[in-house]
């Protein structure tokens, strides 16, 4: 009998192993149109392939560490086939080359795919080009191709609100080429649950960070966790899991003061450097916005931290 496995698809991470080159960060790019700007990318990337790491092995934080001891679990494991959303390589398996990047979907950030100014296209259109990129490469370029490779296998996506966002059209066709649309299953913390996909959300908000005692951007990679570790291939289902998962809400307490994860100082660090260079803000601001996604952090701590980020920034030329 050939085995059933899961597809899983996850966001990729802004923190690496390993630093990008010069050559392999968005924000170095010069051109400003969709199509020049892509060219630019693509051209760069091939040309700094020396020294590639494994995707699996590329991504760190948090999360990752999650994602990481599941793939190598020595009974879940084996039923993953992991595939990563990356805003530089497009649609990878975690066993892909890739050489140290930095680009993402996020809006803002200095190594945005998309420009401040002029805002000529959108994520979704980059999403577009690397998919046809890969295609061009690779039977699978898109999470669409993965459905139509794999009708009748689930198809677990964990994702961001920003990759969601750039993936979402790409997401609505593979729901149409697996042999049932509830073999897919949407895990996206923070997203508004509606549009063509909206039967596919896994039912989600605060209650399950107390839970699992984890920050919200952790908290997609722990219901992966958890449904996985819960349920063999031919289990899972939306249907089934939506009822599953909101009947488990409905036990929990009402959150009053959730309880927060606390970050160490290099996740901290990150924090605020992504936050520095989307805006100018106050450290005391930025510590309330850390603070409602779940996360702790004593106020010295944070002060000090913030001056220490904002001065090596300065120092680079990056404020």
């Amino acid at each position: 009998m050939k085995r059933l496995h899961i597809n899983v698809v996850v966001t990729c991470a802004a923190r690496k192993t390993k630093p990008a080159s010069a050559q392999t960060r968005v924000k170095n790019l010069k051109s400003s149109t969709l199509n020049e700007r892509f060219t630019e990318w693509s051209m760069q990337i091939n040309r700094n392939n020396q020294n590639p790491v494994k995707a699996i092995d590329l991504y760190r934080g948090n999360s990752w560490s999650i994602i990481r001891k599941l793939q190598q679990h020595p009974k879940h494991g084996k039923m993953l086939r992991l595939w990563v959303v990356s805003a530089g390589y497009g649609l990878i398996s975690a066993e892909t080359l890739v050489a140290p990047y930095a680009a993402t979907f996020v809006d803002g950030h200095a190594d945005s795919v998309r420009p401040s100014r002029p805002r000529e296209y959108t994520t979704a259109d980059w999403w577009n080009k690397l998919i046809q990129w890969r295609r061009e490469r690779y039977e699978v370029g898109s999470i669409a191709d993965i459905a139509k490779n794999f009708p009748d296998q689930p198809l677990l996506i964990a994702i961001s609100k920003e990759y969601l966002a750039a993936t979402h059209e790409d997401i609505v066709e593979a729901r149409e080429f697996l042999s049932s649309p509830d073999k897919m299953v949407i895990i996206c913390t923070g997203a508004k649950k509606n549009g063509k996909v909206v039967e596919n959300f896994l039912p989600c908000d605060a209650r399950f960070e107390n839970h699992y005692h984890c920050c919200r951007a952790d908290l997609n990679a722990r219901l992966l966790d958890s449904i996985v570790k819960s349920h063999r291939p031919w289990e899972i289902s939306a249907s089934k899991l939506r009822i599953s998962y909101a009947h488990r809400l409905s036990k929990m307490p009402k959150v009053a003061h959730p309880k927060r994860a606390r970050f160490d100082d290099l996740s901290l660090k990150e924090f605020i450097t992504l936050n520095l260079l989307k805006r100018s803000v106050s450290h005391s601001n930025l510590l309330k916005l850390l603070r409602s996604e779940g996360c702790a952090c004593e106020q010295n701590r944070f002060r000090k931290l913030f001056a220490k980020v904002k001065n090596e920034l300065q120092k680079k030329g990056a404020l």
